[in-house]
């Protein structure tokens, strides 16, 4: 978590005893916040008050192509790139 007002950084989660990493984050139209995993293959929601993620779905096609990025269109498509 970045505290703006203070410039602090907090580390509120852990997947599996370590820190996750995304290697891409994208908001939806909706303001949900989903995070990318590339060296998981796997798409997850990420709790934007508690930092807490939730498995998604395990994607096959994100560690073939090697997507790091995602884009929301204003529809609510999801792209990888």
């Amino acid at each position: 978590m970045f505290d703006l007002s203070s410039s602090a950084a907090t580390a509120v989660s852990s997947l599996g005893g370590f820190a996750p990493t995304m290697d891409g984050l994208a908001f939806s139209p909706t303001d949900i916040l989903f995070g990318l995993r590339s060296d998981f293959a796997a798409l997850y929601t990420i709790d934007q008050v508690s930092g807490v993620i939730t498995l998604c779905g395990n994607l096959t096609i994100a560690k073939i192509l090697g997507l790091v990025g995602l884009v929301f269109q204003s529809d609510g498509s999801l792209f990888g790139s």
